[in-house]
């Protein structure tokens, strides 16, 4: 992942900003949080930090509580098709809203050339502005994932 985010760094230059979900703290604080989420991430964010990118606050906590509640409410094996189907369409809704939050934020804080990263699930549905330009990286277990199932497809 690192040779990847490099590769992608030669080509777009300095990282400006950086962006992590469940983070809504900035700098220091925000890089301790992220250190006890996710351990990889942590270290690639840190030597971004050190190469002088900044940690942006990239969510609303209320929102990634409420998101992680009806997630709560969908694994509690609902009985009812209608309670199910509610229950479903609250989820969907609170993650639009972390995604528009998200998107709202980047919008807000990643000025005119710079260059950032964010760290985010891949399903997420968040819309970026025309003028930013959006280079995904996987971690290469994905990218094998991804050819095994295209060559499995395309030879049925």
């Amino acid at each position: 992942m690192n040779l990847r985010l490099d590769d992608l760094g030669s080509k777009v230059g300095k990282i400006h900003k950086i962006y992590h979900e469940l983070i809504n703290e900035k700098g220091e604080k925000g890089l301790k949080r992220i250190k006890k989420l996710n351990g990889k991430s942590y270290r690639i964010v840190k030597r971004h930090v050190e190469k002088g990118a900044e940690l942006q606050a990239t969510e609303d906590m209320n929102l990634v509580r409420e998101s992680m509640d009806w997630i709560r409410c969908l694994t509690a094996n609902l009985q009812s098709e209608k309670a199910l189907s509610k229950v479903s369409q609250f989820y969907v809704e609170a993650m639009q809203k972390r995604d528009e939050f998200v998107a709202k934020r980047i919008n807000e804080t990643l000025k005119e050339n710079e260059s950032g990263i964010i760290f985010i699930r891949e399903n997420n549905s968040i819309e970026f502005p025309s003028d930013i330009e959006i280079f995904r990286v996987h971690p290469p277990v994905l990218d094998d994932i991804r050819r095994y199932l295209r060559d499995f497809y395309s030879k049925s």
